[in-house]
């Protein structure tokens, strides 16, 4: 499972739905519109999906009540578990506690977001709701609103939620979005979000990017070709970036999810993150590398320990939280560290909040000259 779903060991079932599922799509068409939006549709992409339990290949035949049917092969026997009053069809207690012990899984992953989202939800639905509440009837709304067809405007999702909003079966949980939340969330879905991804209040991690695999090798393709040719310009790559997604877009099958145009400021800071020595070089020749990332003056060559220094600082990967219990993030800490440019060793190492500045440098300046006044003898891991 991808996404910050946090495996438990509790066996707990959700509530089950107003309206039994159907496998056959065309029974629900018959039914008031109402009904079918008060259908909960997060299961339905299991029917017809393969699970491997206790090593068995078994079948999701259907699903009805929010329990799967399982069955051996299509049309075949349903496989039943032996209990106290017999041998009965396994219900979503049973199937979870297989889950975390290990015993039951996916017979191959699914790259669909609804397929991952619905196993997500069948094996560990609480950890979603742990996690965020919200993300399940967000993620619920905007998938509908999808299917609908409407438009990311302001316009149409307001009359959109006039008529529909409420109609849902996890609408009950969250107050009405704004618009603005809705594209937001759409936009997300449309790209292939899960209720995980949703749910995930720690964002995108850095060096991410929101755009599909596909999408991204196009955006990179184009960035690089700015530094393998001396006269284009960025405007050049921005427009042959736009050429090459509508002309991947012609060629999708009808239904697909169609490449995104990236906006031209972020494109831009996408090649700026490209420049590096090999780059310039390859773009504006040896002279202007070696002006942009040469040293300044002759190498240093210290010939004894304590003559020479390095002083430099960096920001730490870690987060320092100031709320143990909700994991508010505060900020991430800075270090400034001198070494001695004979030995290699570290000779002060000072970690503090903020950007670099001089004072946080004359302190390391001063660890570094000053005696360690340790009354406790230092431990292994310290040694």
């Amino acid at each position: 499972m991808s996404g910050p779903f946090k495996r438990s060991n509790r066996v707990e079932s959700v509530e089950p739905c107003q309206l039994p599922f159907q496998g056959n799509d065309d029974a629900t068409t018959e039914q008031p519109e109402w009904q079918n939006a008060l259908r909960d549709r997060a299961f339905d992409p299991l029917i017809g999906q393969w699970m491997i339990i206790n090593d068995r290949k078994v079948l999701i035949e259907d699903v009805v009540g929010s329990a799967p049917r399982l069955v051996y092969k299509h049309g075949g026997t349903p496989l039943r578990i032996k209990t106290m009053d017999g041998n009965v069809e396994p219900d979503i207690e049973w199937l979870r506690s297989k889950y975390a012990r290990g015993e039951a899984r996916a017979l191959t992953m699914p790259t669909d977001p609804e397929t991952i989202s619905a196993f997500a939800e069948l094996f560990d639905p609480l950890a979603i709701l742990e996690a965020n509440p919200r993300a399940r009837a967000l993620w619920h709304l905007g998938t509908r609103a999808l299917q609908d067809g409407i438009a990311l405007s302001h316009n149409n999702l307001e009359q959109w939620l006039d008529r529909k909003f409420g109609g849902g079966h996890y609408d009950y949980e969250i107050k009405r979005p704004s618009t603005r939340t809705m594209i937001r969330v759409m936009g997300k879905v449309k790209n292939g979000a899960t209720v995980a991804d949703l749910a995930d209040r720690g964002g995108r991690k850095q060096g991410g990017t929101p755009f599909p695999e596909a999408t991204d090798r196009i955006i990179h393709r184009c960035a690089l070709a700015y530094w393998a040719v001396e006269a284009r310009t960025k405007q050049d790559a921005f427009e042959d970036l736009r050429i090459q997604i509508a002309n991947e877009n012609r060629r999708l099958q009808p239904g697909a999810i169609k490449h995104d145009l990236m906006s031209r400021s972020a494109f831009f800071e996408r090649i700026d993150k490209l420049e590096c020595e090999e780059t310039v070089r390859t773009k504006f020749g040896d002279e202007e590398a070696k002006r942009r990332f040469s040293g300044a003056g002759e190498a240093v060559d210290p010939n004894y320990c304590f003559e020479y220094g390095y002083v430099d600082a960096t920001r730490l990967d870690n987060v320092i939280v100031f709320d143990d219990k909700n994991r508010l993030p505060f900020l991430k800490p800075w270090v400034t560290a001198i070494m001695d440019a004979k030995s290699g060793a570290i000779l002060s190492c000072l970690v503090h909040a903020g950007d670099p500045r001089r004072e946080t440098t004359l302190q390391a300046l001063v660890e570094s000259l000053t005696p360690s006044m340790r009354n406790a003898c230092p431990s292994d891991w310290a040694a």
